[in-house]
């Protein structure tokens, strides 16, 4: 198989092209930019702009890929209502093309969506609970997902997920748990939710999920998450208590101590019965995803002293 993978400098996107090295999958790395790619020797990597249609079809015949994970969107929750041209850009008309140009060549796409579809209200979603977005970000993923449900002929899948974390250097952008690593690290307080409930996903467990969704052609929306339902105040806890931080530097706040541009839905979290059943979908424990991130970050700093 050979797949070829889209935003690939980005976290999930290093950590399934890792995953497609470990495991002799042919892949093709791309994404905006250089190459960040860190000590992936060997791949094939390519500057790829999913928004020119044309670029992405070039793409496409010159490799010619069974599958085409797309791993690139905008996430940035405040910078998608800042910049809703871009955000709708990326998020949308990019994957209108991705879907229009595998359908023409008979290519598989899986395509990452988001918890932010839901106006976590219930929390605990099914794949066919009906979605209500309350921020822009999330308005774009919904639209995105309509196109590739609605779509004639492509065959794709739709992985939904949440808070995904993990670590890779030379990310330009930072996830929960690095940020709090830093930032506890340093002696540094934080205030953290109490009112907001995730389920947070591992990003080697989510790239596990796009190469058995690839492997299988599963088609259709699956829930993808960590299997454990949490305040973001007792996350942050308990990377302190892992990472060997002062949890005393951990207090407790409300969302509306915060002032994001955009809200934020207060309980998500998925019920993952249908990724189990059909994808074989197994996703570690949460402290053990912890406890690996807090290896690999430290197995860095002792192969990369100051």
């Amino acid at each position: 198989m050979k797949i070829l993978v889209t935003g690939a400098n980005g976290l999930l996107g290093q950590r399934l092209v890792k995953l497609c090295l470990d495991t002799g999958v042919d892949v093709i790395a791309t994404s905006v930019g250089a190459s960040r790619l860190y000590q992936l020797e060997g791949t094939s990597f390519e500057t790829l702009d999913i928004t020119d249609k044309n670029a992405v079809a070039a793409a496409l015949e010159k490799h010619r890929p069974d599958a085409v994970v797309n791993t690139a969107a905008l996430t940035h929750v405040d910078a998608c209502e800042n910049n809703k041209e871009q955000a709708k850009a990326i998020n949308i008309t990019a994957v209108q093309y991705l879907a229009d140009l595998c359908a023409e060549r008979n290519m598989y796409l899986c395509h990452i969506s988001t918890d932010f579809i839901f106006d976590g209200e219930q929390g605990m979603y099914t794949e066919t609970d009906t979605p209500n977005p309350v921020n822009f970000y999330g308005e774009t993923k919904l639209e995105a997902e309509k196109i590739l449900r609605a779509h004639p002929t492509v065959k794709a899948s739709i992985l939904r997920t949440i808070l995904v974390y993990g670590f890779v250097p030379n990310l330009t952008r930072t996830n929960i748990i690095l940020w709090l690593n830093d930032t506890l690290g340093a002696g540094n307080p934080v205030k953290m939710v109490t009112d907001q409930f995730r389920m947070p996903t591992f990003a080697d467990d989510l790239a596990k999920a796009c190469l058995l969704a690839c492997q299988k052609q599963a088609e259709g929306v699956f829930n993808v998450s960590g299997p454990e339902y949490l305040s973001v105040y007792d996350l942050a806890l308990l990377v302190a208590d892992i990472f060997g931080h002062n949890k005393e530097l951990v207090t407790p706040a409300t969302s509306v101590a915060f002032s994001d541009k955009a809200p934020r839905p207060p309980k998500t979290g998925f019920n993952l019965d249908k990724s189990r059943a059909e994808l074989d979908y197994n996703p570690l424990p949460l402290k053990d995803a912890l406890q690996q991130t807090h290896l690999q970050i430290q197995d860095f700093k002792n192969n990369n002293p100051a």
